[in-house]
């Protein structure tokens, strides 16, 4: 094999038998990151990659910085040292590439140009937006540092992800489904607009008012969208992150979402913010709490007119209203919520709200708990991502599914090397060998 190695300051020409220790690149990977240098390489065998004296530590150091990350928690989140990471960020030449990368990934730099680029491609814009957003809203409590990196490291997959999408053919276009700032008014108000945009998504994609079997499946597979999971604290229900126009979803594996048909709702409400929220809206990043995402769709949500929209969206889109009202015709009754939560899967309070709102509010409503129907292991199955059971075991719940096979079909197309592909999984080569067949069967 033949292609390029990547060093702290350096590219160079790269053999089997090569002495080099940096890592490995194909000349795909090499062209698409470095093209304008490879001549260079080619007639000198390497090529300077500094763009001047510490770029790197001044990287690192001003991103961490910028988003209020402590080293302790970046090196935890990174499985490196606090000694390793300090020294990345003030005197990085004895720290291995590997490293450096790995720690720009999860800051959300783009590890490629970390050292070309005198701030890896920082997108600014998303680390304000993680330093300065609060939860509540209303209150003055930040962000934890664990959470923003998440949602860093988020960024990083999404545009990864993107990117592999793109080299292999695998990207689409959302045809028909552009951005809105229609956000209603005081005679068509937010529920409304999202309602509206329901029933547009549903006329594009060609489904009636039929029931979505798969959620993960219509995101995933048609849309294209990237959907990650992580465990996050116990309030977030999902968040929708933009980072230099690279969008994605990340759902908390945890909480609420362990149910099915309450995930499936939160990927409908994201998928809501993805499409429609134009950039000066989601500002780069939303974070959507389970209450909000379960509250009453046509209720105002402290005048968040957005979070009003998508809940509204995420509702009708699962369930349209028509067809709810067909089911449950009359007074509200525990069989016939019961009824539409089977029906299309949708958690019993947004089920008791829908078909509540649905019906116009003629009848006082139930007391929701006094529904208890369940998801059949056919809906479980039909939701599940491909988490469990995952090799390589050491890859963080954020890298598996579908972002892991994408990894694996680039190294099998020979776009990436196997070594780019362990910095990706967080694994070693030795395990992207072994599991290659494994990965390639993930999609």
């Amino acid at each position: 094999m033949t292609g390029y190695v990547r060093g702290k300051y350096q590219l160079a020409a790269w053999a089997d038998g090569s002495a080099a220790t940096g890592r490995r690149l194909t000349d795909f990977e090499a062209t698409e990151a470095y093209g304008p240098l490879l001549p260079e390489v080619d007639a000198r065998s390497a090529a300077v990659l500094l763009a001047e004296p510490n770029a790197i530590e001044s990287a690192l150091r001003s991103r961490r910085e910028a988003v209020g990350v402590p080293i302790a928690v970046l090196a935890s989140r990174t499985r490196l040292s606090t000694d390793t990471v300090g020294a990345a960020e003030t005197d990085a030449s004895d720290i291995a590439i590997r490293d450096i990368e790995r720690i720009a990934f999860a800051l959300g730099l783009d590890e490629r140009l970390i050292a070309l680029d005198r701030t890896a491609r920082a997108d600014t814009s998303l680390g304000v937006r993680l330093r300065t957003l609060t939860y509540p809203p209303t209150s003055t409590a930040h962000l934890s540092a664990e959470l923003v990196l998440s949602l860093l490291e988020a960024a990083s997959v999404v545009r990864v992800q993107r990117r592999l999408q793109r080299w292999l053919g695998l990207d689409v276009e959302y045809v028909g489904l552009t951005p809105s700032s229609d956000f209603g008014d005081s005679l068509h108000p937010a529920w409304k607009v999202g309602y509206s945009l329901a029933e547009s998504a549903r006329a594009s994609l060609g489904i009636g008012n039929r029931p979505i079997a798969s959620m993960r499946e219509l995101v995933e597979s048609t849309f294209r969208i990237p959907v990650l999971q992580s465990d996050l604290p116990n309030w977030v229900a999902g968040a929708t992150v933009d980072t230099l126009g690279d969008r994605g979803i990340l759902l908390n594996a945890s909480g609420q979402n362990e149910n099915v048909w309450v995930r499936r709702a939160t990927l409908a409400h994201e998928l809501c913010h993805f499409l429609f929220d134009p950039e000066d809206i989601l500002r780069s990043v939303c974070v959507d709490s389970y209450e909000n995402s379960e509250a009453d769709p046509e209720r105002s949500l402290d005048t968040d007119f957005a979070e009003q929209r998508a809940n509204a969206f995420a509702v009708a889109f699962l369930a349209p209203p028509s067809e709810v009202r067909r089911i449950v015709p009359g007074t509200i009754t525990a069989e016939g919520v019961e009824r539409v939560m089977s029906a299309f899967g949708i958690g019993r309070v947004a089920a008791h709200y829908h078909v509540w709102n649905a019906n116009y509010r003629n009848y006082d409503p139930l007391p929701v708990n006094s529904v208890h129907i369940t998801p059949t292991d056919e809906q479980i199955a039909a939701e599940n991502f491909t988490l469990d059971y995952f090799r390589p075991s050491s890859t963080p719940l954020m890298r598996r599914g579908r972002f892991a096979y994408l990894v694996a079909a680039a190294v099998d197309s020979g776009m990436i090397s196997d070594d780019t592909a362990a910095q990706y999984l967080f694994c070693s080569i030795n395990e992207v060998r072994e599991h290659l067949n494994f990965l390639l069967q993930l999609q």
